[in-house]
């Protein structure tokens, strides 16, 4: 009997077009970066799609706002006689992300993929204000030194201050690609009996020389700034007043909050594109928002929503008050932190997602983390884009290949 005919060999379906692969990839999450990663591992011709800058600039301008990649807590140290020290550490939200621990440095601002940090001096071991700052790139491991500030004219080194980093493209700026563009960064701090201020620009390379000090009352608050328009907003004096700061005359002038008084209130953007602020008090948070009215641009603050947190977050970890610890800009979020661990509110969807804090946050070697999360704890959210690179398409021609490629998926 003779056998059976062969099957005709299968044949390889046809690729599909170039086009309609970048159409669907453009349409990933942006806030889930290891769908991209899994893409580009699929072949190098998609690896060599995802990684170009064609797909870059498409995939911002369709999804507009940077999502929040994960966010940076400050560890308080718990002792300068052990040789404790601060700790910015990065928290990524998507499992593809690495870690990141930057001891003895402080994290005051993030804006547009840049963090700026601050270095703690340690003055029991006689550590000094050298080269305080350092703009960084959580993600790549990027950074750029600052030089230190001039301060002859303000000896040693001025107190009670804060920082910001921003795009020096300013409103003109659509801040879709502007992470690796010019930037400045913005610190006022108390020197001679006043209020004074610096500006780092990155074209130049250098600081500005202070201004003349004013307001001799004030001292800044070190948490997060707010920019609005021309203007950055730095919060004063316990939370009772905020410093509007010009960014193209430099003045400075003091803005009154109402009387009502938080444990910490957090400076935010609405979404109309006003300044507003928030604050926890009695398990409740509370929001506000300014306006500038008449002719003499009075300042009117309205109370524009109070948020039940009890109906929100689980209440195991409500054995003790919530404290506002950050803002995410663009996104219309809360960060809450907690006994338990962090929480962001989602003011449009008024839902609540854990997003770190408590194991999340601890490392090996931490301890007292409970203590530092309701006493200092200051989450500054880190927002870009991310995509594969260059050195993922390298991996093709590694010999382990297979083997990297499990770790990443997996």
């Amino acid at each position: 009997m003779a056998p059976p005919p062969q099957p005709p060999p299968l044949r390889r379906p046809p690729e599909l077009m170039e086009e309609l692969v970048e159409e669907v990839l453009l349409r990933f999450p942006p806030d889930e970066p290891a769908s991209l990663v899994r893409a580009a591992l699929v072949s190098r011709r998609w690896c060599r799609l995802i990684s170009g800058r064609g797909f870059r600039r498409r995939f911002r301008e369709l999804h507009r706002a940077a999502p929040m990649l994960g966010f940076v807590c400050n560890i308080l140290s718990r002792s300068v006689v052990d040789d404790s020290q601060d700790n910015a550490r990065f928290v990524p939200i998507s499992s593809c992300l690495p870690h990141a621990d930057r001891p003895g440095w402080r994290a005051l601002d993030a804006r547009h993929g840049r963090v700026l940090l601050y270095r703690c001096p340690n003055f029991y071991w006689g550590d000094k204000y050298l080269d305080p700052f350092v703009v960084w790139d959580p993600v790549t491991g990027e950074e750029l030194q600052l030089p230190s500030l001039p301060t002859e004219r303000c000896y040693p080194f001025p107190v009670g201050f804060n920082a910001a980093v921003l795009c020096a493209g300013g409103g003109a700026c659509g801040h879709l690609d502007c992470n690796s563009e010019p930037f400045l960064v913005v610190f006022v701090g108390f020197c001679n009996g006043g209020m004074v201020s610096y500006v780092y620009s990155s074209e130049a390379g250098v600081w500005s020389e202070p201004t003349i000090p004013q307001h001799p009352d004030d001292y800044v608050d070190l948490v997060p700034a707010a920019v609005v328009g021309n203007a950055g907003y730095f919060m004063l004096n316990r939370s009772t007043r905020i410093l509007k700061y010009d960014l193209g005359t430099r003045e400075m002038s003091p803005i009154d909050l109402p009387s009502t008084l938080y444990r910490r209130a957090m400076l935010m953007i609405t979404d109309e594109g006003r300044l507003g602020f928030t604050g926890a008090e009695d398990f409740k948070l509370y929001l506000w928002s300014m306006e500038v009215v008449g002719p003499r641009d009075d300042v009117l603050w309205t109370q524009d929503r109070v948020i039940e947190l009890r109906d929100l977050l689980p209440a195991d970890v409500l054995l003790t008050y919530p404290a506002v610890v950050g803002y995410v800009n663009g996104h219309g979020a809360i960060f809450v932190g907690t006994m338990d661990g962090f929480y962001t509110i989602d003011l449009k969807s008024n839902q609540a997602r854990k997003v770190g804090g408590g194991i999340a946050c601890m490392r090996d070697g931490d301890v007292n983390i409970g203590y530092c999360l309701t006493y200092y704890y200051i989450v500054v959210p880190y927002t870009s884009f991310f995509f594969p690179g260059a050195d993922l398409f390298n991996l093709f021609t590694c010999q382990h290949f297979d083997y990297v490629m499990l770790q990443l998926v997996s």
